[in-house]
C-alpha cells in the first residue's frame, strides 16, 4: 500500500509526500515482511529517485547502493539495470553527458532482453533529453519519438507527456515554433490530467520562453512567475535557476 501511494505521489511530483509513503514501506518490509526483500530494495529505490530529484546526490548514493547490494542479492536484472541506468542520471546532473550516454546506451539493450518496456522507454527519453542537451536535436528528437508508443503501451502518462515536452523544446530551440504549439499543449494537458506538478512548472517556463523568444516580454514574466513557486514547493533547484534566469531576461 504503502509503496503504491508512494509512486503515486512521485508521478505528482509531490517529493514530501512520496517520501514519507517509501520510508513507511521501507521500515514496512523490512521489520514486517523480512522475506519480501525486492520490496525493501525497491523501496530504497524511489528514495533514490527523489534524492535525485532534489540534487541530494550523497542520499542518491547511499539508496542506490543498499538498493543494488539486495537486488544483487535477490537475482533482480530489472532492479540490478534500473540502478545502472539511475547512474546514467547522475552523470547527466554532473553535466558528464557523453558518460551518461554510454550508461543510457548500456542500459538499453539490458532492458529490451528482459522485455522491461518502462525501462526501454525511460532510457530513450533520457537519451533524448541528453541529446538536447548536446544540442543534437535529430538524434534526440528519434529517440524520443520511440519512447512514446512504448509509454503508451505501457500506460505511462507522465512519460509520453515528458516526452512531448521534449519534442516541444526541441521545436523552440530549432526555431520551429510551430511544432511546440503542436507537442506542447497535449504535453500540458496530459500533465495536468496526472496533477504532476513539476510538468506543469516546465510547460509554463517553456511557455515563457517561447513568448520570450517572440518578445513578448510581459506575458513570459506572467509565466515564470506561475512555474516558480512550484518550483520552490518541490524543491527543484534547476528549475528554480532557469526561472529567475528567465525573469533576468525580461527585467
Amino acid at each position: 500500500m504503502f509503496l503504491n501511494d508512494g509512486i503515486q505521489y512521485f508521478i505528482q511530483s509531490d517529493y514530501g509526500q512520496a517520501r514519507f509513503s517509501f520510508e513507511k514501506a521501507y521500515t514496512m518490509y523490512k521489520e514486517l515482511t523480512p522475506q519480501n526483500k525486492l520490496g525493501e530494495a525497491d523501496s530504497l529505490f524511489y528514495l533514490a529517485q527523489i534524492a535525485l530529484q532534489e540534487s541530494n546526490f550523497e542520499s542518491v548514493k547511499d539508496y542506490l547502493e543498499r538498493a543494488h547490494e539486495i537486488y544483487k542479492q535477490n537475482q533482480s536484472a530489472q532492479g540490478i539495470v534500473r540502478c545502472f541506468f539511475t547512474l546514467g542520471e547522475i552523470d547527466s546532473r554532473f553535466s558528464n553527458y557523453e558518460r551518461a550516454l554510454e550508461r543510457y546506451n548500456e542500459a538499453l539493450p539490458l532492458y529490451r532482453l528482459i522485455k522491461d518496456q518502462q525501462g526501454e522507454a525511460n532510457c530513450l527519453e533520457s537519451i533524448g533529453s541528453t541529446y538536447i542537451t548536446l544540442n543534437q536535436f535529430p538524434q534526440a528528437e528519434e529517440a524520443l519519438k520511440k519512447a512514446i508508443p512504448l509509454y503508451e503501451q505501457t500506460g505511462d502518462v507522465k512519460g509520453k507527456a515528458t516526452s512531448l515536452f521534449d519534442l516541444s523544446r526541441i521545436a523552440l530551440y530549432s526555431g520551429k515554433h510551430e511544432e511546440v504549439e503542436i507537442h506542447l499543449p497535449p504535453a500540458q494537458a496530459l500533465f495536468n490530467q496526472i496533477g504532476d506538478m513539476q510538468g506543469r512548472a516546465n510547460c509554463s517556463m517553456l511557455l515563457g520562453d517561447y513568448a520570450l523568444s517572440q518578445a513578448r516580454h510581459l506575458e513570459a514574466e506572467e509565466l515564470y512567475n506561475q512555474a516558480l513557486p512550484i518550483y520552490y514547493r518541490i524543491h527543484d533547484l534547476i528549475g528554480i535557476g532557469n526561472c529567475n534566469r528567465g525573469l533576468g531576461d525580461v527585467a
